[in-house]
């Protein structure tokens, strides 16, 4: 059996210590109150406050690496192809906005309660569901932190619903199917992951970093791949780790990295290692073609 066959339900925003239905009512409505804010008609930065300036035409939000930001800085995209020598970036920025949904839950850690966020990618369709792949601990419910209500806001700028369907042992990464109903074909538009682990090389970041309401992008440059202990500690054998330079924070986790070629090559972990910085080093969790396969075949069988 695979050691990817962990799966969890959050259709309802319910979880195994049995939520009364008012709490949950309560819950849904607190995370879509708090999701349109996060939705407002200009962008915003890590903070949730409207940016001074807004982008031009031409320009995205852009994150580098080395340089602190508050979320609001922009830059046109053939500049940005002309800086890193990546001169497909526009094609690149256009492949990760068709893929890439945020995930927005309320949860509750401890006594707190409030709504995060973090980021999808799609990699498949199954019926009229939008299977995306995200960071495991995105979307795991567990005792230390319970998901009180979640949704994935599509690139209509409306939430739906998802089932967890693969939470991985081995590696921060996890499947779930975004129940996109008649929509399906407008706004799912899966992506292809590449044969191999990237083990260098340029790539593009997408994602929505602290509590932006737009996905920003992040030039990365790969370290290296190492071996790491699996994510769960009953799992068999090691993950992999890609360490990249490149700006992410909190919000970009799930989030995808492509090559130059556009394939998807990696999902957005975690933050700064070995005491750099938080703007100078993210890691992440690859994937490959065979993963994409495995996973929506898993996905079919159990349909």
């Amino acid at each position: 059996m695979s050691d990817l066959a962990t799966r969890q339900d959050v259709s309802t925003g319910s979880d195994s210590t049995g939520f009364t239905a008012s709490t949950e009512r309560q819950a849904s409505t607190r995370l879509f109150d708090e999701a349109d804010s996060l939705r407002a008609s200009n962008i915003t930065d890590f903070k949730q406050a409207q940016c001074t300036r807004q982008p031009a035409a031409g320009e995205v939000p852009v994150m580098k690496a080395g340089k602190a930001t508050s979320g609001c800085e922009y830059e046109d995209l053939n500049k940005v192809a002309k800086e890193t020598g990546v001169l497909n970036v526009p094609n690149l920025w256009s492949t990760a906005s068709d893929s890439t949904a945020r995930v927005v839950l309320h949860a509750r850690k401890g006594t707190d309660e409030g709504v995060q966020q973090g980021t999808s990618v799609a990699i498949g369709k199954v019926g009229d569901q939008c299977v995306m792949a995200t960071a495991r601990h995105v979307v795991e419910d567990k005792p230390s932190r319970r998901i009180l209500n979640s949704a994935v806001e599509m690139n209509d700028g409306n939430f739906y619903k998802y089932d967890v369907k693969i939470l991985d042992k081995v590696s921060d990464r996890a499947v779930i199917a975004v129940k996109t109903g008649s929509k399906t074909d407008e706004l799912c538009h899966p992506v292809q992951a590449g044969e191999t682990v990237m083990t260098s090389g340029n790539g593009v970041i997408a994602g929505y970093p602290g509590n932006t309401n737009s996905k920003h992008l992040s030039m990365a440059r790969v370290e290296g791949v190492q071996e790491v202990a699996p994510y769960s500690s009953d799992a068999k054998g090691n993950g992999k780790e890609i360490t990249a330079e490149a700006h992410t924070k909190k919000g970009n986790s799930g989030g995808p990295m492509f090559d130059t070629a556009g394939k998807l090559r990696a999902l957005v972990t975690r933050g700064p290692i070995d005491g750099r910085p938080d703007d100078d080093v993210t890691v992440l969790a690859p994937v490959t073609a065979q993963d994409q396969r495995r996973w929506m075949q898993e996905i079919r069988r159990a349909k």
